[in-house]
């Protein structure tokens, strides 16, 4: 037992652990929900920043069809791509979001929402600080309450006088 233990924990194994359990959150079988609908929870993950050793989450609530709340996490738990001096090791937002689409599809979305976050770098001061932005991203759903979201954003910390911009690529499942 102790060695499995250990070997699940291992610095380079991580990220493959993290991948195959974010893989069977999502093959849990559950009937097709459409996307935005009132109560309705989903969880998604950027599956190409886990493999580069960046740990991600986000987790969005919609309290109606057409207004949600997100909260998105991330840890870099692997300098092995990203130098720790370049990324931050931690990376937290949250805002509400608007859906352009709520009425004319139940499997597309487009969101778009302003949100506040705090980034925190052990090794670069200069990266540790708030920071707020603005957030545009179209939702499409396949079969069984997965989907695909790709989204832009663009951040601007409080510490810098220099935005900066970013696009993702996240899967992510309806749950309920």
């Amino acid at each position: 037992m102790i060695p499995v233990i250990s070997f699940i924990f291992r610095k380079k194994n991580i990220p493959t652990i993290f991948l195959l359990a974010s893989a069977a959150l999502f093959s849990v079988n559950s009937p097709c929900q459409p996307l935005n609908q009132g109560g309705s929870f989903s969880i998604s993950t950027n599956l190409i920043k886990i493999l580069m050793g960046i740990l991600n989450v986000e987790l969005e609530y919609n309290i109606t069809p057409a207004i949600s709340i997100k909260v998105f996490g991330e840890v870099l738990a692997f300098d092995y791509v990203y130098d720790r001096s370049k990324h931050p090791d931690v990376v937290i937002r949250s805002g509400p979001y608007y859906h352009f689409l709520v009425k004319t599809s139940d499997n597309q979305d487009l969101q778009l929402g302003p949100f506040a976050g705090y980034a925190w770098s052990k090794t670069n001061v200069n990266m540790t600080g708030l920071n707020t932005g603005l957030e545009l991203g179209y939702k499409y759903q396949f079969n069984n309450s997965f989907y695909l979201f790709p989204k832009g954003l663009i951040t601007y910390p409080f510490h810098t006088n220099k935005p900066f911009p970013g696009l993702e690529l996240l899967v992510g499942k309806v749950l309920n």
